[in-house]
């Protein structure tokens, strides 16, 4: 039997994920949020939602309640969140933003573990105020 990897119907879906990941990369420089293309902490945002959320609706990771995570909202959400923290102060950036603030110099790859949180925003709301 064929391994995943090796099956022509897993090599498919693996395409069409990468497919979908640069397609979302693409659409968030290109049409969300231009200022991904030259500040790295937005690019790699950038990369760490399309990576983790590019499973499409069906099978994207969905809130602890069942929504479906969108890729485009994680993404405004996130970078929103972060974007004062790197002019304030640790705790500061806490209360103002919601974020600590090493996330800014996080890599994309251990973003994914921020961005694929299944908690909707007024969870994720309720969390960063008892932080």
């Amino acid at each position: 039997p064929l391994s995943g990897a090796e099956h022509p119907k897993g090599q498919a879906a693996d395409a069409r994920r990468w497919e979908e990941a640069v397609r979302i990369f693409c659409r968030i420089r290109e049409r969300v949020d231009p200022l991904a293309k030259s500040d790295a902490f937005r690019r790699r945002l950038a990369a760490a939602v399309s990576l983790t959320l590019c499973h499409g609706p069906r099978l994207n990771p969905k809130t602890a309640r069942g929504t479906p995570i969108d890729p485009i909202s994680r993404y405004l959400r996130c970078r929103d969140l972060a974007k004062d923290e790197g002019k304030k102060k640790k705790k500061d950036a806490v209360a103002s933003s919601g974020y600590l603030s090493s996330f800014r110099s996080l890599s994309a790859f251990e973003m994914r573990y921020v961005v694929a949180a299944r908690h909707d925003e007024e969870e994720q709301a309720w969390g960063r105020a008892g932080f």
